[in-house]
């Protein structure tokens, strides 16, 4: 009976150290979730607001590589300054290579005073805002970049490079190269993409038009917003994440955004540009893990407050009987210790002194007359200062005072030998008890070896970046010689076919009567050729970029990017019967754009190889082999012998004659090397006569949820 006021305080002492436990751990999470929501907030609008700049700052360097290489096509000064004439085949393939290869929706040529001298895209719209700001960036030679706009209030989004052109000895523009750009290729979708599963995260694209916020891109919740939803800024000011944006608020917040929503919101100025980034995401998201956590909380410790009542006897119980134990054992274990540590400090490599209070040594090891030169007498005589090299003893009362602290103190430092030599040493020191009375406790290690490896290894290290700085400067200037060996080879070897397929054709329409059938023939064989020729230089170039080309890879869906390449080849499947059959294809990590020049190279392939065919079948799909998902496209067309498949992808291999399937032989290669800079490979199985299956790995695939 006289245990039960001990046993009652001890469980309502365990009751209210469960109910602190409990409201500490709701709070912590509480404060976790928040702060794990903040971070990838964060992080988002960082990485998005970064992409944004970068991508910007490449459009302008496209237009710096137009204008520099502009000079080299001599129409252009002729179609500005001259009187309005047709522009020839050479330039429009120039422009249709800027337009074709870089992605641009359109290529313009203007004069200075606005008018367009040239328009691949004809009847294109060009007035108003564009048409403003083309002529006051002709006022300079700097390439500019427009803002987002429409050219009509029904027509699309756009941006446009302006590139001014300088002709010597002439200082002002003489005209403009005008690259449109459609947001919705790329700047769009970086800014809607969110990179992890979320269902109300959001990240949008805004700038402040006088008093008011002018939304850019089409949003989530809401549609048809893209430079049409304008909201002001004084009335929301405080609350709508966009108002606080373009008002210069830094760091994340709490407010509503354009439906009226609590949302937990960020954002960041796009550096160069007037656009603000703003990153949100719903407060009721980020708080429902927080309720769910305190549910299963509350129910813990409500099991917890019906199981403590017979947890206090028992501990009672098992704590008086250890207590009983801890007492015959503690003298045994007391004198074990004394007896180990007697026999650890002596025969120790490192060096172990006992000090008292004024730093008098009063116990050394072995170790420490072998290190210093001092017999055990002379080192109990000695101060832990005069083991110190004078210019080591700054902060050496603050060192002392540290080793009073739990854990001590661990620094390096230098001392000094009998004989008056001085080595570096690695000091780990602390405070310990004995009998009642403080002692601090260093053990001290020679690292004299240890500083002679690192400053090796900091020589080394120096000396390697040196080398990779030396490597990377060769390597840049490598590859800028390479490009532009390319450019100029591209271009002085298209000249000659565009002039040997324009004279053929102005031969055959102009003499055609004077030439035998035999004739016409051999003309129309050198043409064919020519273009031919001209879709292998294409080639070889589409090859040799490919191995500068930044690889942007992320998260895709191969099957809708096999379904965009299939419908781009609707012209192949003209007049023709053809069965296709799509499987399920799962998620991969890899550049979309890439990714779907090797499904559009492949079902290229298989669509020619199966012309013959009554009724062509072309399947798409992935197979499991050895953990890694394999995709694979097949036809039914004219395969091909085994025996050669080694020559399936080299540059310039064919299996089959020109004459029978035409092609440059390149697509496989470059469809190769595509694979291989994902860190996959491809292969392919074929019979004779019926049909072929390429087989191909890439990147890291995604369990589909």
């Amino acid at each position: 009976m006289k245990l039960t006021p001990a046993l009652l305080a001890l469980y309502l002492l365990l009751l209210a150290a469960l109910g602190a436990a409990g409201y500490s751990f709701y709070h912590g999470q509480q404060q976790r979730a928040l702060d794990e929501a903040r971070t990838q907030l964060t992080a988002i609008a960082d990485l998005k607001a970064a992409e944004i700049a970068e991508w910007r700052r490449e459009r302008i360097a496209d237009g710096e590589v137009v204008q520099g290489n502009s000079g080299s096509v001599p129409e252009i000064r002729r179609l500005l300054q001259g009187p309005p004439a047709a522009p020839s085949a050479a330039i429009l393939d120039w422009m249709g290579a800027l337009k074709s290869f870089h992605g641009y929706t359109n290529v313009m040529l203007i004069d200075t005073r606005g008018a367009v001298r040239l328009s691949l895209v004809p009847a294109a719209p060009f007035d108003g805002y564009c048409a403003t700001i083309a002529e006051e960036a002709m006022r300079s030679p700097e390439v500019a970049l427009t803002d987002l706009h429409r050219e009509s209030q029904s027509g699309p989004i756009h941006l446009t490079v302006i590139i001014p052109l300088v002709f010597p000895p002439h200082k002002l523009p003489a005209g403009a190269i005008l690259l449109w750009i459609d947001p919705s290729t790329f700047l769009f979708s970086r800014i809607q993409s969110w990179p992890t599963p979320s269902r109300t995260a959001e990240s949008l694209l805004v700038r402040r038009e006088g008093d008011q916020i002018l939304y850019l891109n089409e949003l989530r919740h809401q549609k048809g917003t893209a430079l049409r939803l304008r909201l002001p800024i004084g009335q929301w000011r405080g609350r709508l994440p966009a108002a606080a944006a373009v008002s210069g608020r830094q760091g994340v917040w709490n407010g509503v955004d354009y439906r009226g929503a609590p949302v937990l919101a960020t954002a960041r100025r796009v550096p160069d540009s007037p656009w603000y980034l703003v990153a949100k995401v719903d407060a009721d998201e980020v708080n429902t893990p927080i309720q769910q956590r305190s549910e299963l909380v509350a129910f813990i410790l409500l099991l917890s407050v019906l199981a403590a009542g017979p947890a206090a006897g028992l501990v009672w119980y098992r704590e008086r009987f250890r207590l009983q134990l801890v007492r015959r054992e503690s003298e045994v274990v007391r004198q074990a210790l004394v007896e180990h540590f007697s026999y650890l400090s002596r025969y120790a490599n490192d060096i172990i002194l006992l000090e008292d209070q004024t730093g008098r040594i009063v116990e050394a090891n072995d170790r420490a007359e072998q290190s210093y030169g001092y017999d055990r007498g002379e080192l109990l005589a000695l101060n832990i200062r005069d083991l110190h090299e004078p210019s080591s003893l700054a902060g050496f009362e603050a060192r002392w005072e540290a080793a009073k602290k739990p854990g001590g103190i661990l620094f390096e430092t230098t001392h000094r030998r009998r004989d008056g030599s001085v080595f570096p040493v690695e000091v780990s020191a602390r405070v310990i008890e004995v009998d009642g009375e403080g002692f601090r406790q260093s053990i001290i290690r020679d690292i004299t070896e240890r500083k002679r490896s690192l400053e090796e290894i900091e020589k080394l290290n120096q000396e390697l970046e040196q080398r990779v700085q030396q490597r990377t400067a060769e390597l840049e200037a490598s590859n800028k010689a390479l490009e532009a060996f390319t450019y100029s080879v591209a271009h002085d070897l298209r000249a000659p076919l565009r002039a040997i397929h324009g004279f053929s054709r102005l031969l055959e329409a102009e003499h055609a009567s004077q030439l035998s059938p035999q004739a016409r023939h051999y003309l129309e064989v050198v043409r064919r050729n020519a273009l031919q020729m001209g879709d292998l230089i294409d080639s070889l170039l589409a090859l040799s970029r490919l191995g500068r080309q930044p690889l942007k890879a992320r998260v895709v869906a191969p099957a809708d990017l096999a379904r965009q390449a299939w419908e781009e080849l609707g012209a192949e499947r003209e007049g023709r019967q053809v069965e296709f059959v799509a499987g399920e294809l799962p998620s991969c990590t890899a550049d979309p754009a890439l990714l779907k020049q090797v499904f559009a190279n492949l079902l290229g392939n298989a669509l020619k190889y199966s012309r013959r065919r009554e009724t062509a079948r072309v399947e798409i799909g992935c197979s499991t082999m050895a953990n890694s998902c394999v995709y694979w496209v097949r036809d039914n067309g004219a395969g091909f012998d085994m025996r050669y498949a080694d020559k399936l992808f080299g540059v310039f291999q064919r299996l089959h004659s020109q004459a029978e399937y035409e092609g440059s032989g390149i697509g496989l290669a470059i469809t190769q090397r595509i694979v291989q800079r994902h860190g996959g490979r491809i292969w392919a199985e074929a019979k004779l006569d019926e049909g072929a299956t390429f087989h191909f790995t890439i990147g890291d695939t995604v369990e589909s949820e």
